[in-house]
């Protein structure tokens, strides 16, 4: 297995969308989205998923993450995350989906900054 990492958004000050990111042969998929500076608004990060490589949308492209203290402690799924301080979260593509490509889109309410870093491991 080989893993890389990306920065397929990186310290952008306006909403954008980033170029398509190979899926091909992955077995699993890490984000980090990052808000590092923040005086007011908020930054929505959500994936953009394609099954040919060429038409993507966010229709149930889903993220998981492990929500600590909740009753259920169990993973949380998600088509976004919001971002409303200077901060970062860790997010999974769910393990249920299967994409050649996809896409990263940060949409920046107000002010601030942000960036997008994925780990992708491939089979060789």
């Amino acid at each position: 297995m080989q893993t890389i990492s990306l920065t397929p958004i990186n310290a952008i000050s306006a909403t954008a969308t980033s170029e398509a990111v190979s899926l091909e042969n992955s077995v699993a998929v890490s984000f980090q989205f990052l808000r590092p500076t923040h005086t007011s608004g908020n930054t929505k990060f959500e994936i953009l998923g394609s099954v040919d490589g060429t038409n993507f949308t966010t229709a149930g492209v889903m993220m998981v993450k492990d929500v600590a203290n909740t009753n259920a402690e169990f993973l949380t799924r998600a088509v976004s995350t919001t971002l409303s301080t200077a901060t970062n979260e860790i997010w999974h593509l769910d393990k249920f989906a299967n994409y050649m490509a996809i896409k990263i889109k940060s949409t920046i309410t107000t002010d601030g900054s942000a960036t997008c870093r994925m780990c992708v491991s491939y089979n060789n």
